[in-house]
């Protein structure tokens, strides 16, 4: 099927119309309110042990609730946290300098200057100062994408920046440096190398990882390290959906997919065709029938080819991949084959894609149909295969699909009327 083909004069998209009919609506933007990240200047603490200038204090810093925070804010939150206390980092206690000599658990131990001025049980509040931190380029190790490090990294150090806890090294510093250093600037790996870079940077901590597209969404694993000691503060894994990274990459994940009711009926190809081989259909809204005593759906007229089917087409970039399969209504004037197919794109190369099929045998009342993702099989149609796909099913990446009727399952030359509604994820 040469999809480029069904792209006519008489086709629309009901889409594109609804947002035709809004031009002269004004405009408006709202933005979701979420939680602050939470920082730090202050943590109290208790005195455990005086040993002349060695003093060890139990210390909790705070764990705060990042489930509602977007992933950016979250990691912030979660350098803020494991970065706020470093060993061999300065702190204050009361009008005294201390150095943080280890860090086990809640427990610190600190060196003073000269003995401090304390006793065992004082409780005490620590001031620490703001740190630079480094953020070297996030390397894709996994996926097409590679522009999402980038955009990963500089959505980030935006929100780093306005915590307030940090002071961030310019971008420029860090690639002169790198430059010198004969390193490249993403996937810093080696803690050694990450802290020598620190270092010259005049840095406290470097935050550097890797993502990895996982099919409907990015694994990111992260490191934080401590220049002056080369040891990883902290590593850690988040997941985030491309919403989170990249906005205006994000698919349609909408379960219900038409049950035709309103005109808003999203991606849906509504017009007529005439084929090359003798075949035609059309596909319209209709408003005297519909599936559960409901009054409208989606009605397709045709007439098959000797050579080519005919289709109902959905023309949206979804992504499917929190759901087992799709179900619908549908009914026919006469008992046919409807093929159930989608194309998904190929991971690596955005421009080739695979087809997928189910069939199933439609009688004249309406009936419930339910196709699971993994029944589909993969097209040996000449049209998909010249597509180019990886053989692989990326529901992430669903192109579009369609309801369709071909005259090698069917009766060539023959025409009817069949009916769908109340299309949906399950």
């Amino acid at each position: 099927m040469k999809i480029k083909k069904l792209y006519c004069l008489q086709i629309y998209l009901i889409g594109t119309l609804l947002i035709s009919a809004c031009a002269g609506v004004s405009e408006f933007s709202a933005r979701e309110v979420i939680p602050d990240v939470k920082i730090f200047g202050h943590v109290d603490g208790q005195i455990k042990s005086i040993s002349g200038n060695m003093v060890e204090i139990a210390v909790k810093v705070p764990e705060y609730d990042t489930s509602t925070l977007l992933f950016t804010n979250k990691i912030t939150q979660r350098i803020v946290s494991k970065s706020f206390l470093l060993e061999n980092s300065v702190i204050t206690i009361g009008s005294q300098k201390a150095k943080i000599i280890e860090i086990r658990k809640d427990l610190l131990s600190v060196q003073f200057e000269k003995a401090p001025a304390l006793k065992v049980g004082d409780k005490i509040s620590i001031a620490v100062p703001k740190k630079i931190i480094a953020i070297v380029d996030f390397d894709v190790i996994r996926g097409h994408d590679k522009s999402i490090g980038i955009i990963s990294m500089e959505s980030l150090t935006t929100a780093i920046v306005e915590s307030g806890q940090f002071n961030v090294v310019e971008r420029n510093k860090l690639k002169t440096v790198l430059k010198e250093m004969q390193l490249g600037a993403s996937g810093l790996t080696d803690s050694q190398k990450a802290s020598k870079l620190g270092k010259l940077l005049e840095a406290d901590i470097i935050l550097t990882g890797t993502f990895a597209d996982m099919g409907g969404f990015w694994n990111a694993n992260l490191r934080l390290i401590n220049v002056s000691t080369g040891l990883i503060v902290s590593a850690f894994e988040e997941k985030a959906s491309f919403k989170d990274i990249k906005p205006e990459a994000m698919r349609d994940n909408s379960i219900d997919l038409g049950d035709f009711e309103s005109f808003a009926f999203s991606g849906w190809l509504i017009g007529s065709q005439r084929r090359d081989d003798g075949g035609y259909f059309t596909v319209a809204k209709d408003t005297t029938t519909g599936a559960n005593n409901t009054n409208s759906s989606l009605r397709v007229t045709y007439k098959l080819g000797k050579k080519r089917g005919i289709a109902v087409q959905n023309l949206k970039n979804r992504d499917w991949s929190m759901h087992s399969g799709i179900e619908f209504y549908a009914k026919s004037d006469h008992d046919i084959i409807l093929n159930f197919s989608l194309n998904d794109e190929n991971r690596d190369n955005r421009e080739k894609r695979d087809g997928w099929f189910a069939q199933n045998q439609i009688t004249t009342t309406w009936q419930k149909y339910r196709i699971d993702f993994n029944q589909l099989s993969l097209s040996r149609n000449p049209d998909d295969i010249k597509l180019g796909g990886d053989g692989v099913l990326s529901l992430d990446l669903i192109q579009s699909f369609r309801f369709a009727i071909v005259p090698w399952f069917n009766t060539p030359e023959s025409s009817g009327t069949f009916w769908i509604d109340e299309v949906r994820l399950y």
